[in-house]
């Protein structure tokens, strides 16, 4: 590959991905030989053959220890060569147009933006994946784009200063928020299509991906109170807890109005959340908001455990919640 003529670094993070990368780098496999474009895969810390995959298939490799995936993609930014850096999850399939996107923005002269895309769902997705997934482009507006799908040019990745390096997760939120401090815009681009697998399709690894999601929301106050989504869930949590409390104490009319509550907080956050779609998807995205306050809680609890009683306790909660959720 000629170094100097790289104007496009693709970025795909991955811990222990021997499954999906494999999808990933072939659905890449136009671009291999092509100069213009250089494919960096960051093995976070993998105990499976994650390197092996991506050097076989012509990726060039970064190796880091075990951390967040801000560091993988800062890392990956750092060995880049490339003007333009895109940003890919390693469970998602790049379609002929994302390429052709890509190479287009790469070759014309543009403003300071961050770009990118939803993940799009796959073509035999799951009922979660169909209705909670499946509309998400139709919500209008975004103020950030995912950082498994996001292309920003090199000065201004270095304008905003990377990604945070400590999230566990929603480092993505994070940096776009910089980003908009910084005047650089968000620019949704829907030729930019990827798909994703990694989308949960059972109820059980929703809660877990969302339990995982919402940790960041409950980091600390500030960002507990600067998060609707968090406060819904505490709510939420505080629901519950007086509904248990009024069944063993046979509160009869307390515990309905709790229920209550909880019912009309699910379909207040759906017909809000899904105003653009139909009212069966948004009846049964109701459902699905139980599921995602689930998870969300979890979240606040771990964080709760780790920051009052420590870092013993918090390796019972996740016990406790990997028996839970599987």
């Amino acid at each position: 590959m000629n170094a100097s003529a790289t104007r496009i670094s693709i970025i795909i993070p991955a811990f222990n991905e021997a499954q999906d990368l494999p999808g990933l780098l072939d659905s890449l496999a136009a671009i291999r030989n092509d100069d213009a474009f250089e494919v960096i895969v960051v093995d976070n810390g993998s105990t499976d053959c994650t390197a092996n995959i991506a050097r076989d298939r012509g990726a060039n490799v970064v190796s880091i220890k075990r951390s967040p995936v801000g560091s993988g993609r800062n890392a990956g930014a750092k060995a880049a060569r490339g003007e333009l850096l895109a940003f890919l999850d390693a469970d998602v399939i790049a379609t002929p147009q994302w390429l052709a996107e890509t190479r287009a923005i790469a070759e014309r002269d543009r403003e300071a933006t961050i770009t990118g895309d939803i993940y799009d769902i796959v073509e035999h997705p799951s009922w979660i994946e169909r209705h909670w997934f499946g509309a998400s482009y139709l919500r209008g507006a975004r103020t950030y784009l995912n950082g498994g799908n996001l292309l920003i040019s090199r000065a201004d990745f270095a304008k905003v200063g990377g990604f945070n390096e400590q999230m566990i997760s929603g480092e993505d939120v994070e940096f776009c928020e910089r980003a908009a401090a910084a005047a650089i815009p968000i620019r949704p681009n829907r030729t930019l299509r990827v798909l994703h697998k990694g989308y949960p399709s059972t109820a059980r690894r929703f809660i877990k991906r969302e339990a995982w999601h919402g940790r960041s929301d409950f980091r600390s106050m500030r960002s507990f109170l600067a998060s609707p989504v968090a406060i819904s869930a505490a709510v939420f949590a505080a629901f519950h807890v007086v509904l248990i409390t009024a069944l063993i104490a046979r509160i009869w009319w307390l515990a309905a109005g709790a229920l209550t509550a909880i019912t009309l907080l699910c379909l207040a956050s759906a017909f809000w959340k899904w105003s653009c779609v139909a009212w069966k998807s948004r009846v049964v995205n109701a459902g699905v908001f139980y599921l995602y306050f689930t998870g969300r809680a979890l979240a606040g609890g771990h964080e709760l455990v780790d920051s009052v009683i420590g870092s013993r306790a918090e390796l019972f909660f996740s016990a406790g919640s990997l028996l839970f959720l599987g």
